[in-house]
């Protein structure tokens, strides 16, 4: 054999997939996901704020569900004071949307308390508060609804649903 149609037999195999495995991880790369971020906040740090009865148990009992339906690949269930602070929602939030894609599902559900502020300039605003919220400065320490909508919105997945 000659060192041309040697080289020639040797890259034309390279790009072909081999191996029992290679067609269903490929299935599995594109197969379409289904996540869901559900926050219930019970405890609030401000004594302002009355501790909630079942809105934690509202968020744990919506993910059972959703894993007896079999209708979700991936859930995350925060509830108590320590996971529902600001930042560990946030954070929840980035981590669960980094890799959807395009036919993918993305749910977030909140349950908790919330307010409105009025101000000349922006007008009302409503915030969902974080155990770790103060009701007197939901601004700096609430989440701004118009912003997880957008948030949302800017997710990868079609399909978006914020509750």
């Amino acid at each position: 054999m000659t060192p041309l149609l040697l080289l020639t037999l040797s890259t034309t195999s390279a790009g072909t997939l081999s191996g029992a495995d290679s067609p269903s991880q490929l299935e599995q790369a594109y197969q379409s996901k289904r996540v869901g971020v559900l926050i219930g906040v019970d405890h609030y740090g401000d004594p302002e704020l009355d501790n909630l009865a079942f809105a934690g148990k509202d968020a744990r009992d919506l993910a059972e569900t959703l894993e007896r339906n079999g209708n979700f690949d991936e859930l995350h269930v925060l509830n108590g004071a320590g996971h529902t602070t600001r930042a560990g929602i946030l954070t929840a939030i980035d981590e669960a949307t980094a890799d959807l894609q395009r036919d993918d599902t993305f749910l977030l559900y909140l349950s908790g308390h919330g307010t409105l502020t009025i101000d000349p300039r922006d007008g009302t605003k409503l915030w969902f508060l974080p155990s770790d919220s103060a009701l007197g400065t939901a601004p700096s320490t609430g989440i701004d609804i118009a912003w997880l909508e957008d948030r949302v919105a800017a997710v990868a997945a079609r399909r978006r649903v914020l509750m």
